[in-house]
């Protein structure tokens, strides 16, 4: 029956809609955790596990340490290889590739230490002063984010990476089936919505708390 529950899930879920087009979520955070909560054992484990190894909140992507390779190396370890691991990977180079770039864009040497998981430490260091690190353009969306990152475009970076790990989820999601996987890489979308949908409440309160303290100032203005 275990085995089963995947595909009971995957079968309850509605489509995921598009990250850039989305205006609300497709299922409630308690819709949603009744239905997970049918995962038990080793597949709860192992969803949690991925959920804290791919969180996307800036504290979390700001940068990487010694710590930080640690819970990686933890959950290559303990978790069996497969296309959700493979995506960890990506998404982790992709981490450590951009905290390259500030750490460089800082005018700083190269990180001693465990600062990068994987082989992309001595990459990393070996070619510091190359523009994309010699990667032989194997990294197709370092170019832009580089080029946002060196323009002061934060928002636009954070925006960019949360993207890509997108993209990379629904692709594992359209090969995975009704597996595991598929739950998991659509429960971390989820999360990604989420986030983003959150954002952009923020940024709009914040764009209509500007405006009110224009327009009161204007009225004061008018009345002096």
């Amino acid at each position: 029956m275990r085995h089963s529950v995947p595909y009971l899930l995957i079968g309850s879920l509605p489509i995921m809609p598009d990250l850039d087009r989305a205006t609300v979520l497709p299922l409630s955070e308690d819709s949603f955790g009744r239905r997970l909560s049918w995962l038990h054992g080793s597949d709860a484990a192992l969803l949690l596990a991925t959920e804290d190894i791919l969180r996307t909140d800036e504290r979390a992507t700001a940068g990487i340490d010694a710590l930080a390779v640690d819970r990686f190396e933890r959950y290559r370890e303990e978790v069996q290889p497969g296309p959700m691991t493979a995506v960890v990977s990506r998404e982790w180079e992709r981490r450590s590739v951009l905290a390259a770039l500030r750490t460089r864009g800082a005018g700083l040497a190269p990180p001693e230490g465990r600062w990068c998981p994987g082989p992309w430490a001595g990459q990393l260091r070996r070619n510091w002063s190359a523009p994309s690190f010699g990667s032989g353009g194997r990294l197709p969306w370092l170019a832009d984010v580089r080029a946002r990152l060196e323009a002061g475009h934060a928002g636009a970076v954070h925006r960019s990476m949360m993207r890509l790990l997108w993209d990379d989820l629904a692709a594992l999601r359209l090969r995975a089936g009704f597996t595991l996987d598929s739950v998991i890489a659509y429960r971390l979308q989820w999360r990604i919505l989420a986030q983003r949908l959150g954002e952009d409440a923020a940024a709009t309160r914040i764009t209509l708390d500007t405006w009110t303290r224009r327009l009161a100032d204007s009225a004061d203005l008018s009345h002096a």
